[in-house]
C-alpha cells in the first residue's frame, strides 16, 4: 500500500498542482522444483494485482491561463503467470528451456472524461541455453531468449499535465508501453 501526496507551486508564474496517487499491489508466486534423475523439470505460477488512483488538479491563475486539468483516473491491472522450466544435466551438458506464459489485463476509468477501456494481452517469452564442457579446462555455452513486455502505470497513462518540478511538464498517452526484445549470446571460457 502506497499514498503518495504531492503539491507543487512556482510562485512566480502562479502556478499550483495537488496530485495525490494511492496504490495497491499484491504479488503472489509459488513455485517447485523436482529432481528426475538428470531431468529437473521446475514450474512457477502466480497472480500479482494492482489497483491505482490518481487525481490531479492544476491551478492556472496567470492573465492568460496556459495550463489546465482536473483529472481522476483509476487503473487495475492483474497479471496471471506460469513459467515453467526444463533442465537437463549430465556430465559435460547442461540444457535449459524455460517457457513464461503471462496474461495480462487492464482497466483503465477516466472519471472525469467518462471513459472506460479495457484491454487484455497474452505473452509468451521463450528462452533456452546449453552448456558444453568437453574437457576440463574448456566450457562452452549458447543462450537465446525472446521477450515481449507490457507496461502500464497510471502516471503514463494519465491523459492531462502533471509538473514533475517546476522546469518540466509532461503529458501521458492513451495506451500501454510495449517493448521486446531478442537475446544471444555464445561464449567460450578457458580455465
Amino acid at each position: 500500500v502506497r499514498s503518495l501526496p504531492e503539491e507543487l507551486s512556482i510562485i512566480s508564474d502562479s502556478i499550483k498542482q495537488t496530485v495525490n496517487l494511492f496504490q495497491i499491489k499484491s504479488n503472489n508466486v509459488a513455485s517447485t522444483q523436482i529432481k528426475a534423475g538428470w531431468f529437473r523439470p521446475e514450474v512457477t505460477i502466480g497472480y500479482n494485482v494492482s489497483s491505482q488512483s490518481l487525481n490531479s488538479e492544476i491551478s492556472d491563475m496567470r492573465k492568460v491561463p496556459v495550463l489546465s486539468g482536473d483529472n481522476n483516473i483509476r487503473l487495475f491491472s492483474s497479471e496471471l503467470f506460469m513459467s515453467p522450466t526444463f533442465r537437463y544435466d549430465r556430465d559435460k551438458i547442461r540444457l535449459m528451456l524455460r517457457v513464461p506464459i503471462r496474461m495480462l489485463g487492464y482497466n483503465l476509468k477516466n472519471i472525469n472524461g467518462a471513459s472506460d477501456t479495457s484491454t487484455l494481452f497474452f505473452r509468451v517469452s521463450p528462452a533456452v541455453s546449453a552448456i558444453f564442457s568437453p574437457w576440463n579446462n574448456w566450457e562452452g555455452s549458447v543462450m537465446y531468449s525472446y521477450g515481449r513486455n507490457t507496461q502500464g502505470d497510471i502516471q503514463s497513462m494519465n491523459p492531462s499535465f502533471i509538473m514533475n518540478n517546476y522546469r518540466t511538464l509532461s503529458e501521458g498517452y492513451a495506451g500501454i508501453i510495449e517493448t521486446g526484445s531478442h537475446s544471444s549470446m555464445m561464449r567460450i571460457i578457458y580455465r
